[in-house]
């Protein structure tokens, strides 16, 4: 019996290390409601390259977040030179969509089905006068791909993808969309493994672009028409 009790222990210190664990791995997701465009997420633990492309286009664009040094960093490569800006988090403005959403009714089906080798739970959720039928991968508990989106990044319908009180991530969620009234399927594709470190990289020879001292150059400017055409010309140099 003692060493029952004993084995139980360390399996539950196990799977609490594994749950606790954090993510790496590419997310790929798809939203009816925006037909033809691609996000994709290479995480790795706190950091992320978040990579957005619209069918026909012939390039990305690309954003960087780390959730512990702060930084969220847009990418532009359709100039000549890329550019890097980087925005300051602490400005409410470009925070972090927080992880946690505020109360919504959870209520588990019991109904299971398997996708992309996941089991996953059907789950469904009454939020903010909207729901959602959500297939929930409980492996994968310990991934939040809301934790690295600011609001203007995180549509309506993405309050979704991550609910106080579901245990897991959503592979496939159904609903309607509360302003439009039309049905959506947003569908997460996820693979675990190593990330690319060059895809969480900025550019060689970049051209880095602070947000907080520009917005400050825009706001002494005061709507002075030179001022503003100088300070343009001076981001076309760089």
């Amino acid at each position: 019996m003692k060493t029952l009790t004993s084995f139980l222990i360390v399996f539950l210190a196990l799977c609490t290390q594994l749950v606790a664990q954090k993510f790496e791995g590419t997310v790929t997701m798809t939203n009816s409601l925006y037909e033809g465009l691609v996000t994709v997420f290479h995480i790795q633990g706190d950091k992320a390259a978040m990579f957005t492309q619209a069918s026909g286009a012939t390039s990305a664009s690309k954003t960087i977040i780390d959730r512990v040094t702060g930084e969220y960093q847009v990418v532009n490569m359709t100039s000549g030179q890329p550019q890097v800006v980087n925005y300051n988090l602490a400005d409410p403005q470009f925070a972090l969509h927080p992880s946690q959403n505020t109360s919504a009714e959870v209520n588990p089906t019991g109904e299971t089905k398997v996708i992309d080798g996941f089991t996953c739970e059907k789950v469904l959720v009454n939020k903010g006068g909207s729901s959602a039928e959500l297939w929930v991968a409980t492996q994968l508990a310990n991934l939040d791909i809301t934790s690295f989106m600011i609001p203007s990044n995180l549509r309506r319908e993405g309050r979704f993808l991550h609910v106080e009180g579901v245990n897991g991530f959503p592979l496939e969620i159904q609903g309607t969309d509360i302003r439009s009234g039309k049905p959506f399927v947003i569908k997460n594709k996820v693979s675990i493994g190593k990330v690319d470190g060059e895809k969480l990289a900025i550019p060689a020879g970049a051209t880095i672009i602070e947000m907080t001292s520009l917005k400050k150059e825009v706001e002494d400017a005061n709507g002075d028409s030179e001022k503003l055409k100088q300070i343009k010309q001076n981001l076309d140099q760089n």
